[in-house]
């Protein structure tokens, strides 16, 4: 598992080149024995970046949540801010990527990101290598505004009185990734993140406080192993976050 990242302003990291012409990274969290990583990339076609343009797969999952500017896998849907991707490993995807203009992204991996390329795919949507399909399978959320938030009215739940959308998790333990709103003024009951194994937290708009005291604010970011206390407790001003957390979220 990543190692406990306590807080960080994202805008205060530098771009690192990541290779290829026009993308960068700013790396905010690292599993030094597996390679499992979260980093926030930025791809800038002005500076030379093309998306890979033939279709291809991972040997790990690759979960992707937009933070600026717009992006797409085949060229018909296209990933808005808060848009969300979750390919499962082995999942043929990318058929005509595309960018529109500079485009931010929250990236997760399950280790290095490797590429095997599929010069004449059967299909123009995303499938997976070995067939059958996998528990938790390929999801897009390509503009999360336009879907219904619930609002969690369950006392006991992380984000009670919040709204919160759920992208993609593991059927069985609804691990997995959320996007969650909370309004201003907003303070969490207590115990909701009791049973959670891991919490990981990024704040795409406004600000919260976490228990232990940290403030995060826009693109500010957290991974808190479940050892580690640090749930969120206040926001008051509100916030927009993208939560991946080893917890069930509550009902609405």
């Amino acid at each position: 598992m990543k190692e406990l990242v306590r807080h960080l302003d994202t805008r205060e990291l530098p771009w690192e080149p990541l290779g290829a012409p026009g993308l960068f990274t700013r790396r905010l969290a690292r599993d030094p024995a597996s390679g499992e990583r979260t980093a926030l990339q930025r791809a800038v076609p002005e500076l030379g970046q093309r998306p890979p343009g033939q279709a291809h797969f991972h040997g790990t999952y690759e979960e992707i949540v937009v933070v600026r500017g717009s992006m797409s896998f085949d060229g018909e849907l296209w990933l808005q801010p808060g848009g969300y991707l979750y390919h499962p490993p082995r999942t043929v995807h990318g058929f005509r990527s595309a960018l529109r203009g500079e485009t931010w992204f929250l990236s997760r991996v399950g280790r290095e990101l490797d590429f095997t390329f599929v010069p004449h795919p059967p299909q123009s949507t995303p499938y997976y290598v070995d067939g059958a399909a996998p528990a938790r399978g390929w999801t897009y959320v390509d503009d999360p505004l336009s879907r219904p938030w619930p609002r969690v009215r369950s006392a006991g739940a992380p984000f009670a009185g919040g709204e919160v959308l759920r992208l993609s998790a593991e059927p069985d333990t609804d691990e997995g990734s959320w996007l969650v709103r909370l309004p201003a003024g907003w303070r969490a009951a207590p115990g909701g993140f009791a049973r959670r194994s891991y919490l990981e937290l990024f704040v795409l708009e406004g600000e919260v406080t976490l228990a232990d005291g940290v403030r995060l604010g826009t693109q500010g970011y957290t991974f808190r192993p479940g050892a580690v206390d640090g749930e969120p407790l206040a926001s008051d001003a509100g916030a927009c976050l993208y939560v991946n957390v080893g917890a069930r979220l509550g009902r609405a």
